[in-house]
């Protein structure tokens, strides 16, 4: 489908920029650290407000990787103010990505999404659902560590997520992985080590950690999203005067009323 390609360019643009970013960052940060600390401790008690705002639109318009704004601020302002400014501008940065894909690309898609029956159908079995059902797979979606950022702001956009499901499920699927990258910068600057040794230091533990997180994830996913597109598929196509399928066990018309959670 044209809509699938024009999608996939995106992520394909990011995950280019981001892979080059958060060397270049790390380098420039190493250079002026000091004039960046000094600069956030004239701000005073509202440096990690200012910081949070920085980060909100860096991730936002896709210029930084989140983990790694998380590690300077963790660096920067320790492990508990450093873990809530992440957060907090990891959310705003979410934000910010998700109004601009409902601005520019999010009607395009749907148009096109719709005219096929069978993907308008699972999409409105992940995300036209109520309120906590929404934010418990968003939550989901976001919490490996792998997840991309930028991409996933895109993709639940443009499918139809609702804002404040969305806003909500954001911080609470990447607070874990937000929390840790805080800690981790905070650690390191506590052992007194420059933020390239912080990078280069991390636990074996961590890196494993994340690709077993990640499995699990995927495979929860799989499992939930699948039961909700078999339950809701057939009553879309009947509402919208389609075929129902064909029964696997009668090898008849399936007229079960779907299983749907609200």
């Amino acid at each position: 489908m044209q809509w699938a390609r024009s999608i996939g360019v995106v992520p394909l643009v990011m995950a280019a920029a981001t892979l080059g970013l958060p060397l270049l960052m790390v380098v420039v940060f190493a250079r002026i650290r000091e004039q960046v600390e000094a600069g956030l401790a004239a701000l005073g008690a509202a440096a990690p407000a200012a910081y949070a705002l920085g980060l909100a639109i860096l991730t936002g318009v896709a210029l930084s990787p989140t983990w790694l704004l998380a590690l300077f601020s963790g660096y920067l302002f320790g492990p508990v103010m450093g873990s809530v400014a992440a957060v907090s501008g990891v959310t705003g940065g979410a934000a910010i990505g998700f109004l601009l894909a409902k601005t520019i690309a999010s009607e395009r898609v749907r148009a096109s999404i719709a005219m096929s029956e069978r993907a308008e159908a699972i999409r409105s079995a992940l995300v036209d659902r109520r309120f906590r059902d929404e934010v418990f797979a968003i939550a989901l979606v976001r919490f490996p560590p792998n997840s991309p950022f930028a991409a996933t702001n895109l993709a639940l956009a443009v499918v139809g997520a609702k804002f404040w499901p969305f806003i909500v499920a954001t911080p609470i699927g990447m607070a874990p992985r937000t929390i840790l990258a805080a800690v981790l910068g905070a650690l390191g600057k506590a052992a007194n080590e420059n933020f390239g040794d912080v990078l280069e230091n991390q636990p074996n533990w961590v890196r494993v950690a994340g690709i077993v997180l990640l499995l699990a994830v995927l495979i929860a996913i799989y499992q939930i999203f699948s039961r909700w597109i078999t339950a809701a598929l057939p009553e879309h196509l009947r509402n919208r005067g389609g075929p129902a399928p064909v029964s696997e066990h009668t090898g008849g018309t399936d007229d079960r009323s779907p299983a749907l959670d609200d």
